[in-house]
């Protein structure tokens, strides 16, 4: 049971990896800040990274390697081409990947749930839960998950990195804040 948990909560990393690259790629060329540019490119470098330790991890086990569901993918690049066409600038393309964030996380956490056997080095790469509460993303105490809302970060220092870093996820909550005070 351990190592097909194990294999299942690895291919929901590996899809989710994979719709994060995805979504990346199909906004930066619409980004006209450099900082939100950079940070993008980054996010996506550091995504196909952990694609690549995916792939590692699952041919060790003997999965294959995870792929999102088409209808994920559909609604994913609709929703991103209809906001881009509604509204096109930096503002829609932050809160698009705020929203893609915000639901791997809650994907993520369904998966650690469903598979409660899956192997301690599946569960515990970069994308755990505890690793989002160190860098600020999540409150986690007891079996509750809570991720934070914009408002209720601190104030943005662009000087101030931790040591944890920043991500994607934050960095477009701030540029959101920026935006919405003008």
């Amino acid at each position: 049971m351990e190592q097909q948990d194990t294999v299942r909560l690895l291919q929901e990393c590996d899809a989710g990896v994979k719709m994060g690259v995805a979504a990346i790629a199909e906004v930066l060329d619409q980004v006209s800040s450099q900082e939100l540019y950079r940070s993008l490119s980054d996010c996506k470098r550091e995504h196909e990274y952990l694609g690549r330790e995916l792939q590692e991890l699952l041919s060790r086990c003997g999965g294959e390697s995870g792929q999102p569901s088409p209808v994920a993918k559909g609604m994913s690049w609709h929703k991103t081409n209809a906001k881009m066409a509604a509204s096109p600038g930096d503002a829609t393309v932050a809160d698009l990947m705020t929203d893609g964030c915000n639901l791997g996380v809650k994907t993520l956490r369904r998966a650690l749930n469903r598979y409660p056997e899956a192997d301690v080095l599946a569960r515990a790469k970069n994308t755990s839960v505890e690793r989002l509460a160190e860098m600020g993303i999540v409150y986690s105490e007891k079996g509750v998950v809570h991720l934070f809302d914009r408002s209720e970060l601190p104030e943005f220092k662009a000087e101030a990195r931790s040591s944890t870093g920043r991500c994607l996820w934050m960095l477009t909550q701030y540029l959101c804040q920026f935006l919405e005070k003008g």
